[in-house]
């Protein structure tokens, strides 16, 4: 329906990590490129990948550590809790923003991820414009997509707002009311997703269940993908084939 894909734009801004007294954890140590590129930039990467086909190349890269120690915490840290902290400090090994620019088999793309995105709790964004028109999707409003068809006159033509429901791929029979405009959360996907992987167990075929699961293979590939990205960052922002 859209045709080729001319560009993506994607960010997942978060805010986890935007106080200076968030407390240091397991999130804030590691080598480049495992902070918030590796948090969040692994999901818009492979979204990004899903709608759009391989990456061939990535340029622009940049990481960087705007807040550079943190207090230690004063009791255990779960995900991404804030406790008490101490008066000790500890560097921060990663990145609290990245970013960087890659090339598709046709089109281009650009990418942002923070964890010190302050108001953007867990917000994930992106857009695709290609031949025929355009799609976007907020992850916040995860029952709908806005999509724009080049249809008509200029004058009048516009997004318009689709509601996701049983008519449409992972959503179908998945709702515990599965019925046109009923809603969902981005919670639901988890249950999308389980549901996938145990229908796979259960040897039905693709024909009779939900899309399969991400392979092996492809988290390797998505591994891959950060690492390049890292690599590009670590040189000055240059061209890295994958």
């Amino acid at each position: 329906m859209l045709g080729n894909v001319l560009h993506f734009s994607g960010r997942y801004w978060t805010d986890y990590g935007f106080s200076p007294l968030a407390p240091m954890s397991w999130r804030y140590k590691g080598g480049p490129g495992s902070g918030a590129l590796a948090d969040v930039g692994s999901h818009l990467t492979y979204i990004s990948e899903f709608l759009c086909g391989d990456i061939k190349s990535v340029t622009g890269g940049q990481l960087s550590t705007v807040i550079g120690k943190r207090p230690l915490p004063l009791a255990a840290v779960m995900g991404h809790d804030h406790v008490a902290v101490s008066d000790t400090f500890e560097a921060v090994e990663n990145d609290d923003y990245a970013a960087f620019n890659a090339d598709f088999a046709t089109g281009a793309g650009s990418f942002e991820v923070s964890r010190v995105a302050a108001g953007h709790a867990n917000s994930l964004q992106f857009e695709v414009f290609c031949e025929n028109g355009a799609a976007k999707f907020d992850q916040r409003r995860p029952a709908e997509i806005q999509l724009f068809l080049n249809e008509g006159s200029g004058n009048e033509n516009g997004y318009r707002q689709v509601i996701l429901g049983p008519g449409h791929p992972y959503i179908a029979g998945g709702l515990a009311m599965d019925a046109p405009e009923v809603g969902f959360g981005q919670n639901d996907a988890f249950g999308y997703q389980a549901r996938a992987f145990l229908e796979e167990v259960a040897g039905l075929s693709e024909a009779e269940s939900l899309p399969r699961c991400a392979s092996f293979d492809e988290g390797v590939r998505n591994m891959e993908l950060l690492g390049a990205v890292t690599e590009s960052a670590l040189n000055n922002g240059k061209k890295v084939t994958l």
